[in-house]
């Protein structure tokens, strides 16, 4: 995976993948998260964990030096969903100061060029999101949703990313307003319905992450 090509391929990047129990979904997120953090270094890719309901997909992460955060079993205290959402509010805006403070700049990709320049400015790494189970966190807290769409909308240009995972096609078919994913989803069929495998779940993901990491 290729950052500038990640960075410079159209809307995104973001991402939506489906798949239903049984289907490897938490082990196709953990295996890209651990390609991610082999290939790239902790000043260009950070990772931002997030399991609504567990804290299996992404156990034993949080020693990377990748992981700028890891939040588990949001459904167990609500109040903390509300504090991730200001977190990632307050992190979006600290990056448009950081690239108006630098000169005015368009993007992270800027920053990092005048950065290997000036060579006193702090590494501003590209910020992945990943949440698991995101339809049963906006059915808990349905404005969440704006905050996907402020992502997809600025999130390209200051190093911000979604990953976005769910069991339930519909969920997925509803994110349809998110600008965040230019195609369709990775989708895993749950055991009983292989046969019968939705022409969505056909499609594989060409919206691609762009890594790096929050300072």
């Amino acid at each position: 995976m290729d950052l500038k090509e990640s960075a410079q391929g159209g809307m995104g990047p973001h991402g939506l993948v489906v798949g239903a129990t049984g289907s490897g979904k938490s082990e196709m997120l953990r295996t890209m998260v651990a390609s991610l953090v082999i290939n790239h270094s902790p000043d260009r890719l950070a990772l931002l964990l997030v399991d609504f309901k567990g804290g299996a997909t992404f156990a034993d992460m949080d020693p990377l030096p990748h992981v700028a955060g890891s939040v588990t079993n949001l459904a167990d205290d609500l109040s903390l969903v509300d504090r991730f959402k200001e977190a990632l509010y307050g992190e979006m805006a600290r990056r448009q100061q950081i690239l108006s403070d630098t000169g005015k700049l368009p993007n992270v990709d800027a920053y990092e060029q005048v950065r290997a320049h000036r060579g006193n400015l702090p590494p501003l790494p590209h910020l992945l999101v990943i949440i698991d189970e995101f339809s049963e966190l906006l059915t808990a807290k349905p404005d969440f949703a704006e905050l996907f769409v402020a992502v997809g909308r600025i999130g390209r240009s200051i190093g911000v990313h979604l990953l976005l995972a769910t069991q339930r096609l519909e969920a997925a078919r509803s994110a349809a307003w998110s600008p965040t994913c230019r195609t369709g989803s990775a989708c895993g069929p749950s055991p009983r319905a292989r046969a019968a495998r939705s022409s969505a779940c056909r499609t594989r993901t060409t919206c691609r992450p762009n890594p790096a990491r929050v300072s």
